[in-house]
């Protein structure tokens, strides 16, 4: 993917220990990330405050109704902090899925207009509706949400549907509860042949969401379902006792992945600081509101609604605890293994290889674990996924 911008630095801003201080990266011109053409102002009151909301949060502006809100600068943890104040400021329940679906400012009001009643949760998010091939479903990682494919769905074939699997305790009122990996994937099967009733299916996972889309693949192939492709993006293989049963590793690991996720690149003092602190207090409450202190102190993550936090680190433990005790069975069908190129999946891809007895095939990518869903890297998945859907199609 070629850059939308580009700000020209004499230097790297770095931390203290010398690692990029991404907090500190400049914005680039708003101008700059419309091939300077003018933002197109709002056309009434509702496109106005929404405006005021993005600007507020993105610390940028003046934002165009038509503007996308990742292009401008926007993360996957800002579109949750996003949702929430659109939510307390028009009273709304809006799940943060509406943000990849209607990612304007123009769509997001036109969203807000036509909502009479709230509808029932959907755990499936469209990416991309359109398109004639056969569709392929991205089911969601640890974190819950799909943002993480935007770039990848990108990629592939224009006429190719993109449909994107959240977790169900994103979507679903009330605790979320404990889960296996199959009745996770069960719940994912029923929803996406909501969307699609028949196969062939194409399915794929990144992280934990690879053990789920097999998992899913394995229920679809029992039901008596095509499974035409299986793509696991650098999924670790599942090891019994792995997730940590203290609570404060267990938010140490939340932390981690929501900065990544951000693009943070957290410093060794900052997890040392968090480290000491949630043992300082001894429950889940406290331990929540420490957390939420450090990542506001960090700044990927300022303002973010404390109930928000606490349901997707309910969604993380869900899924740590999920994968720890799932045995993966057979694949039903060839599968595709992409790896990060740090080395730290290699005994994963042996595992996974033995469970192919359809066929593996394996192709190495050199960037880390979150790098593989963003550019260039994310480029590289891209097209050895696409290869393989095109592939499928003429069989």
């Amino acid at each position: 993917m070629v850059p939308s911008a580009w700000v020209c630095l004499d230097d790297l801003p770095l931390t203290a220990n010398g690692k990029l201080d991404r907090a500190a990266l400049p914005d680039p011109d708003p101008a700059d990330l419309r091939g300077g053409v003018a933002p197109t102002p709002p056309r009434d009151a509702l496109e106005s405050r929404l405006a005021g909301i993005w600007e507020r949060l993105l610390a940028a502006g003046p934002v165009g109704v038509h503007d996308d809100f990742f292009e401008s600068g926007g993360h996957s943890i800002d579109a949750l902090r996003l949702i929430g104040r659109i939510n307390q400021a028009f009273g709304e329940r809006l799940a943060v899925s509406a943000v990849m679906e209607h990612p304007t400012v123009a769509r997001q009001a036109a969203l807000l207009r036509g909502r009479h009643v709230d509808p029932a949760p959907d755990p499936v998010v469209r990416i991309r509706p359109e398109g004639t091939l056969d569709p392929v479903f991205l089911v969601h990682p640890i974190g819950g949400n799909v943002f993480c494919y935007r770039p990848l769905a990108a990629e592939l074939d224009a006429d190719r549907p993109v449909f994107g699997l959240t977790a169900p305790g994103l979507t679903a009122p009330g605790p979320v509860p404990d889960a296996t990996v199959e009745e996770l994937a069960a719940a994912h099967v029923e929803a996406l042949r909501r969307v699609r009733p028949e196969g062939p299916y194409h399915l794929a996972g990144w992280s934990f969401g690879g053990l789920l889309a097999h998992e899913a693949a394995v229920q679809l192939r029992s039901a008596g379902q095509e499974v035409a492709t299986l793509t696991l993006l650098d999924t670790g293989y599942p090891e019994p006792g792995h997730a940590p049963t203290d609570e404060s590793d267990l938010l140490e690991w939340f932390h981690e992945d929501l900065a990544r996720s951000a693009g943070f690149d957290p410093s060794d003092e900052g997890v040392s600081a968090l480290r000491s602190a949630l043992r300082s207090v001894a429950d889940t409450t406290a331990r929540l509101a420490v957390l939420a202190e450090q990542v506001e102190r960090e700044g990927f993550a300022p303002g973010l609604d404390p109930r928000d936090l606490a349901r997707h680190y309910a969604v993380f433990r869900q899924g740590i605890r999920a994968a720890a005790a799932y045995e993966p069975p057979a694949a039903p069908c060839p599968v595709l293994f992409l790896q990060s190129g740090t080395g730290a999946r290699e005994h994963a891809a042996e595992r996974w290889a033995g469970r192919a007895v359809a066929g593996f095939t394996r192709h190495d990518i050199a960037t880390d674990h979150y790098g593989l869903m963003r550019p260039p890297h994310s480029t590289r998945a891209a097209a050895l996924l696409r290869a393989a859907l095109a592939a499928a199609d003429h069989r």
